[in-house]
Formats: structure tokens, C-alpha cells, sequence
């Protein structure tokens, strides 16, 4: 299977899990983290990690990115196409690509699951792609 195969994509699993306590993606209450891809014909390994956090959209999604940053990757670029506001960070030779959209309180953030925002806080979805 060579490098790329099966123990290659465990290794980039572990290395998203590891990149998302580097950005602390985890902070506030996470609603859903899921690992994906890295098997047969799907896209390289991933990991989404979904959390409400307590704070208006202002505070919270500018101190993700904070966060994101002094873990040593470049200021971000824009996301088009997005409900709420939205960046990614490009890949460098020791961290992977990430994602962060930031969803304001009373919107559905994670689309088809239900889920809203609660008053006084953002939700926060970051998509770490190896």
C-alpha cells in the first residue's frame, strides 16, 4: 500500500488531531469532531471540529485566528460562498491547510443537523485538510 496507503492517512489523522490542539480548536463546547477521507478513493485525511463558544462573533472569531497564527502559519485569505464569515490558511511544508467559519448567534451552523447558534455566543467550525 506504500506510504500513502493505510498508515500513511493514521499518521495524517494524527497530525490533524495534534494541529487542532495547536490552533486550539477545541476551546469552548464541542459539538462535533469527525475525521475524514484517507481511504480508497476519498479526498486526502481531515479532521472538522465544531464548538460554540461563549462571545459575540467580534471577539471570538478574530481570537481564533490568533490562535491559528501565532501557531506559525501566514494571516489568512478569504473564503467565498460562506454563511458566515470565513478564511483559510494555506498549507506550508509543516502544517496542514485550515479552515475556520464563524457562525453568529441564532444561525444553523452546521447545515441539515439542526443545530443554531445559542444568544451570546459564535459558533466556530474549523476543517484542518492534510
Amino acid at each position: 500500500m506504500g506510504a500513502k496507503g493505510f498508515f500513511g492517512a493514521t499518521r495524517r489523522h494524527r497530525r490533524t488531531a495534534r494541529v487542532a490542539e495547536l490552533i486550539k480548536a477545541r476551546q469552548g463546547e464541542i459539538i462535533r469532531e469527525r475525521r475524514y477521507g484517507g481511504r480508497g478513493l476519498q479526498p486526502s485525511p481531515g479532521r472538522v471540529v465544531v464548538t460554540v463558544r461563549r462571545g459575540q462573533l467580534n471577539d471570538v472569531f478574530p481570537a481564533q485566528l490568533e490562535a491559528v497564527i501565532a501557531a506559525g502559519y501566514e494571516p489568512p485569505h478569504p473564503l467565498p460562498h460562506r454563511c458566515g464569515p470565513g478564511v483559510f490558511f494555506e498549507r506550508t511544508d509543516e502544517l496542514p491547510r485550515v479552515e475556520v467559519t464563524a457562525f453568529p448567534s441564532g444561525t444553523e451552523f452546521v447545515e441539515g443537523f439542526g443545530d443554531f447558534v445559542p444568544e451570546g455566543h459564535t459558533g466556530i467550525v474549523v476543517d484542518i485538510s492534510t
